[in-house]
């Protein structure tokens, strides 16, 4: 594909001399074959730059003494995933409706849709145009999904959970299970009936592992564009805003709730009622037990902001020392009473 054409595509200056250079796909600066596109984002790489046989090299300003065709942008990074889509589409071994996926009277699936053996469509379920449903998935009674969505092999969707358009659920999740909601008694825990759903809007991806509960009324909500890492448990009545970014075993709490563009690292815990506001940032492994309402990055358990948890951080390290020299003056001033 010539860079012009990757240029106009997406909508991006190019220089003259570089139109119509042809590349043949794109890899990392360590291992772009000859004739790809690849990408420098970080000074950490520069060191790959003399050794790469990639032909062209997205830079965000020029580089001295480079050998290399380099195309200037804003954003190599970006500007990487985006020509990587143009080179990568996924693929699917089997199309069509198979005769061994077991279709209920009174679903509505589109004759483009894809159903693998094996899978289970229950009835008033509605599958949308082009969507792919894979071996030994169940789609519970009244379930929506849209147009272009994947839902992987060993996912469940329970009833009337809504899954919107260009939504990949990877395999073994289970969306629309019961949240966990029960109100204790001097006998026993009463059930609290889980009468609420799951509504995931479109460009949503959903990792392998992950769960979703349905809320105890009304819904609990991932936000279009949001992305799920492997593990990851979203309790009920949580509404997660759009382009969200929440890594693997992140766990929320029941009514919880993220603004737009949060990022949560891997093993954290958001706390039952915490709102995370629009921009916050929550370094892995922490425990966010209130509201963070400023954009930054937090970490810690509680969560604080970043800096403070270092300062807490170098304090503790420091306080076994810190023993020490108060044990060591407190002998001295023993001898010194003493000695008087």
């Amino acid at each position: 594909m010539k860079l012009k054409v990757i240029a106009e595509t997406l909508g991006l200056q190019i220089e003259s001399h570089l139109a119509d250079i042809e590349v043949s796909g794109v890899g990392p600066l360590d291992q772009a074959k000859v004739g790809q596109l690849s990408f420098l984002s970080s000074h950490e790489y520069l060191k790959h730059v003399p050794s790469t046989k990639a032909l062209v090299i997205l830079v965000k300003s020029k580089l001295e003494d480079c050998s290399v065709a380099q195309w200037i942008v804003k954003d190599p990074y970006l500007t990487f995933s985006r020509v990587s889509q143009l080179f990568w589409k996924l693929e699917h071994t089997f199309s069509g409706r198979s005769s061994q996926a077991f279709v209920e009277s009174g679903c509505e699936v589109s004759p483009s849709a894809t159903l693998y053996p094996g899978c289970y469509i229950s009835r008033g379920a509605k599958i949308g145009a082009r969507s792919v449903i894979y071996p030994f998935v169940f789609i519970g009674e009244d379930v929506t999904v849209g147009e272009d969505s994947v839902i992987h092999a060993n996912s469940v969707l329970e009833p009337k959970v809504v899954v919107g358009s260009n939504v990949r659920i990877f395999g073994n999740c289970t969306i629309g299970a019961d949240g966990f909601g029960f109100a204790p008694s001097a006998v026993r825990m009463e059930k609290i009936p889980q009468i609420g759903t799951v509504i995931i809007e479109d460009d949503v991806e959903v990792g392998p592992g992950s769960t979703i509960d349905r809320a105890t009324f009304g819904a609990t909500r991932i936000g279009r564009g949001t992305k799920l890492d492997s593990q990851v448990h979203i309790g009920h009545n949580v509404e997660l805003g759009q382009h969200n970014l929440i890594c693997g075993k992140a766990g929320f709490a029941g009514s919880a709730k993220s603004e737009d563009f949060v990022v949560v690292g891997g093993n954290s815990n958001i706390g039952n009622l915490v709102t995370l506001h629009q921009g916050v940032r929550v370094g892995g492994g922490s425990t966010v037990t209130k509201s963070l309402h400023e954009p930054g990055d937090y970490a810690g358990f509680p969560a604080e902001k970043i800096k403070e948890w270092r300062k807490s951080t170098v304090f503790i390290r420091r306080l076994e020392a810190t023993e020490q020299r108060i044990k060591v003056l407190e002998d001295a001033l023993r001898k010194n009473s003493s000695i008087s």
